[in-house]
């Protein structure tokens, strides 16, 4: 971890734990540490179980050999990716398994007092039911309940749970599951196009991670390490920079550095050249869409406008026909008193 080319020791640690075998590798030594330090505890049984556990990530650690394969290294990418997946369908699926749960819980067992055996019992038939175990006997109700107990269930509960298990089972069994492998199923289409791609950088990450590695074998490997972090000490105290070879790097000479140099050179000021452009653009879109809402403006004023004109014309236009009746009027008047 410490002779990653990083600027930090946390940035180094990130990129360490990033690797999923690294992070294999650290949860493999806390738990053997955390197991041996039972032992000395007079917890031989925790002990036992804490290092049966650790066996299983050592020879889950054996799978690393196998992404040098051109045909099994794409197959642990699937495997990883497919638990990514299986993740996500973990989440909607225990928001089913706890509302049946907890729903048939409190039908088929009323008032029955909190403890950890519930909360057990509210996990048990709903994740089993998966596996189509069905517990009918426990849905029919338990022959030893009386009828005056309160935790026993009553006969429409009995029906009501049966009919919501059918429910829960039709769910998961067929939906939820169908639904898994049909995530699986595009999961291991897009990584079987691109296998041989998965597998190049695969057999690149570990030709690199073992040309870093020191040459002697554990338990010897720590007479590396100690002179590795001699020869950094020493370079510190002599202000040097500690260099690392690397499998992969190159040697070029000073034509080949300037025309990598000029290379360099180009790719940043085209993509300069680039962020303005877009940057313009950006600003004309934005001179664009102001002078828009500005005409805009313009025109609902202007129709506001207009309609307040139209209504001052037709109130005098109203005026005038009510000046012209009048004056009509008082003509009729005026005639008929001559006649």
């Amino acid at each position: 971890m410490l002779t990653k080319r990083s600027l930090s020791l946390w940035s180094k640690f990130r990129k360490y734990i990033h690797n999923s075998w690294n992070l294999i590798d650290v949860i493999t030594i806390v738990l053997f540490i955390i197991g041996y330090i039972l032992r000395f505890l007079d917890l031989e049984e925790t002990a036992r179980v804490i290092f049966c556990l650790n066996l299983i990530f050592f020879y889950i650690r054996f799978l690393h050999m196998f992404s040098i394969d051109k045909n099994l290294g794409p197959k642990l990418v699937m495997i990883k990716e497919m638990m990514r997946d299986l993740g996500y369908f973990a989440m909607i699926l225990f928001i089913f398994m706890t509302a049946f749960g907890i729903a048939t819980q409190s039908i088929l067992n009323p008032s029955t007092p909190a403890s950890f055996e519930l909360i057990k019992e509210v996990f048990r038939k709903a994740y089993f039911h998966i596996y189509a175990e069905i517990f009918i006997e426990e849905y029919e109700g338990n022959p030893n309940c009386k009828a005056n107990n309160s935790t026993c269930p009553t006969e429409i509960s009995t029906y009501s749970a049966t009919i919501l298990m059918c429910v829960y089972v039709l769910l998961t069994n067929i939906l939820l599951l169908n639904l898994l492998i049909a995530m699986f199923s595009s999961t291991y289409e897009k990584v079987q196009k691109k296998s041989h791609l998965h597998w190049s950088f695969q057999r690149y990450d570990i030709i690199n991670e073992f040309s870093i590695r020191p040459p002697l074998p554990p338990p010897f490997v720590l007479l590396s390490n100690i002179y590795q972090f001699c020869r950094y000490l020493y370079k510190k105290a002599k202000d040097q920079e500690l260099k690392i070879k690397y499998v992969f790097s190159c040697k070029y000479d000073n034509k080949e550095k300037e025309l990598l140099e000029w290379e360099h050179k180009m790719v940043q000021s085209y993509i300069l050249r680039q962020h303005k452009s877009d940057s313009n653009d950006k600003d004309v879109i934005d001179r664009l869409t102001l002078k828009v809402e500005k005409l805009q403006q313009q025109l609902n004023n202007s129709q506001y406008e207009n309609s307040q004109n139209i209504v001052e014309k037709f109130n005098k236009l109203c005026s005038i026909i009510d000046q012209l009746t009048s004056k009509e009027e008082e003509l009729q008047h005026n005639v008929d008193e001559k006649v």
